[in-house]
C-alpha cells in the first residue's frame, strides 16, 4: 500500500464543517476511474459509476473524511487566541500542545495554560477548553491582520512511519478513507459486473453527530451499507483486560454494537464468515462505547439498511498523535475487497427481507 498517500491525508486540514482541503485528493482518485462524482450541501462526496443495466439493490461505503480539531472564539489581551473544541477531544491533553491556525496564512502556536508551580496545592483538577488559550508569540495587532474568528485550529500535522505501524495526527478517520480509495480500482470493475449499484460515500462531519450520513442515506436509501472507520484501540498499559475492547494487530474489528447501534446480525454473520473462509485475520467487538455513521444509516432513509461497521483499530484516538499498525490496515483492506468481490452472495441475504410495507 501506498503509505505515502496516508500521510497526505493525515496532513491535510480537514475539521469538520470545513473539509475542502480534502477534496482534490478525493476527485483526482475518483475521476481516474469513470466515476460520477456530486457534491451535496453538508460536504459530502458521493461517487458512483452509472449502471449500464438494470440493478435493484443499492450498496453504500461510507468513510468519514473529517478530523475533530478547534476554532478561534475570539481575541483576548495581549494577542492571546480563545477557542471552541469541534468533535470529542478531552481538554486534560491540550496543554502545551503545538497547533496551527488557518487564517490567512498558517500560523503556529501553543495552547497554554496556568503553570503548576503557579498553582495552589488545593486546586480543583479537570481542565475546561474556555480556560485555555493560544499563544502564538505575536502581537495583537498583526495577529488580527491574518486571524479572524471562525478560523479552523489543528494539532500540528506529524508523520512517522516503521514496518510496523504508522503514527499520525487524524488516524480517526483518514485510515478508512486511505482504504477506500485503494478499493476504487476493484469497486470500479465490479460496478459494471455485478447486480448491485455501489456508492462511495466521503461523509462529512461525523465527529459532530454524523451530520453528513444522514441526508444520504435519505436520498439513496440503501439495502446494504458498510461503514469504514479507525476504531479505538485501547490495548494499552493501565487497561483492564476487559476493557480493551478492540486490540492492535488482531485485524479489522467487526462490530456488533456500540453505544447508539446494534448492527445486522445477518450481514455480520456474512462478513465473520468471509473473514474465516478467506483467512482474514479479524475480531468481533461487542462495547456500549462510541458511535459512528453506521447509526445513521440504519435508522435513515425510506426503509432503514443492512449496515455493518468495520473498523482498524487506533490508539491514541482524537489526540496530537495517534497509531495504528500497517497489518491491521491491509488486514481491514483485504475485508472489505472481499466483501466486494462476494456481493453477489449478499443478494439472497437481502431478498430475505421485504421492502414493501
Amino acid at each position: 500500500m501506498d503509505w505515502g498517500l496516508l500521510k497526505k491525508l493525515c496532513a491535510l486540514n480537514a475539521v469538520s464543517g470545513c473539509e475542502n482541503n480534502i477534496y482534490p485528493i478525493i476527485t483526482e482518485k475518483l475521476n481516474n476511474y469513470g466515476f460520477e462524482i456530486k457534491k451535496d450541501y453538508i460536504g459530502n462526496i458521493i461517487a458512483n459509476i452509472p449502471a449500464k443495466k438494470p440493478k435493484s439493490l443499492k450498496m453504500i461505503i461510507d468513510a468519514h473524511i473529517d478530523e475533530v480539531g478547534m476554532m478561534v472564539s475570539k481575541f483576548d489581551y495581549n494577542g492571546f487566541l480563545r477557542f471552541i473544541t469541534i468533535g470529542g477531544i478531552d481538554p486534560e491533553i491540550l496543554p502545551g500542545k503545538p497547533v496551527v491556525i488557518y487564517g490567512k496564512e498558517e500560523i503556529n502556536g501553543i495552547i497554554g495554560s496556568v503553570p503548576p508551580h503557579l498553582k495552589g496545592k488545593n486546586s480543583q483538577s479537570g481542565i475546561q477548553a474556555e480556560d485555555l488559550y493560544i499563544d502564538t508569540g505575536l502581537h495583537q495587532k498583526e495577529l488580527e491582520d491574518i486571524i479572524t474568528p471562525g478560523d479552523i485550529i489543528t494539532f500540528l500535522p506529524y508523520w512517522y512511519e516503521n514496518h510496523n505501524c504508522v503514527m499520525a495526527k487524524a488516524l480517526d478517520n483518514r485510515v478508512g478513507v486511505f482504504i477506500l480509495l485503494n478499493l476504487i480500482e476493484t469497486i470500479s470493475k465490479i460496478s459494471v459486473e455485478t447486480t448491485w449499484d455501489i456508492y462511495l460515500v466521503f461523509s462529512s462531519q461525523e465527529e459532530t453527530g454524523m451530520k453528513g450520513a444522514i441526508p444520504v442515506s435519505n436520498m439513496l436509501n440503501p439495502d446494504v451499507t458498510i461503514v469504514l472507520e479507525g476504531t479505538v484501540a485501547n490495548d494499552v498499559l493501565g487497561t483492564p483486560s476487559h476493557k480493551m475492547l478492540a486490540r492492535c494487530n488482531e485485524g479489522p474489528e467487526i462490530r456488533l454494537s456500540d453505544s447508539k447501534f446494534l448492527a445486522n446480525r445477518e450481514l455480520c454473520n456474512f462478513i465473520i464468515q468471509l473473514a474465516q473462509k478467506k483467512h482474514i485475520t479479524h475480531q468481533v467487538i461487542v462495547k456500549k462505547a462510541g458511535g459512528t455513521n453506521a447509526a445513521a444509516y440504519q435508522t435513515g432513509g425510506k426503509t432503514g439498511s443492512m449496515v455493518a461497521a468495520v473498523s482498524a483499530p487506533v490508539r491514541y484516538l482524537h489526540s496530537p498523535a495517534s497509531l495504528a499498525f500497517k497489518e491491521d490496515i491491509k488486514n481491514c483492506y483485504d475485508l472489505i475487497k472481499q466483501i466486494l468481490l462476494e456481493s453477489n452472495e449478499l443478494t439472497g441475504l437481502v431478498s430475505q427481507f421485504s421492502k414493501t410495507f
